[in-house]
């Protein structure tokens, strides 16, 4: 990790913003490698709440909710194992507007 992101990483131990903040980052950031599968192509982390522990996803439709749905124990895991620390304790899904 860079030594801007460490810095991140140590204040957000101590102050729920930032750790808003640099979770959500390192999730997106790092969505496509943590779900290699289809699942990334439609499905986006857009919000979390760290004193819930809560990540929301956007999902592209009504199939990939119930997949999403389906697979939550499984993301969450894979999540907090990237971390080495339970930072999502519950995923909410939602479906994705579009413009189309």
């Amino acid at each position: 990790m860079d030594f801007i992101g460490d810095i991140l990483k140590k204040m957000s131990k101590k102050d729920n913003v930032i750790k808003k903040v640099y979770n959500i980052s390192i999730i997106k950031k790092n969505w496509n490698e943590l779900f290699t599968d289809k699942l990334n192509i439609y499905t986006e982390p857009v919000e979390y709440y760290p004193r819930d522990k809560i990540l929301i996803i956007s999902c592209q439709d009504n199939i990939v909710m119930q997949e999403m749905l389906f697979l939550r124990k499984q993301v969450i895991d894979k999540i907090n194992s990237y971390f080495n620390e339970v930072v999502v304790k519950e995923i909410k899904v939602i479906r994705r507007c579009t413009n189309d």
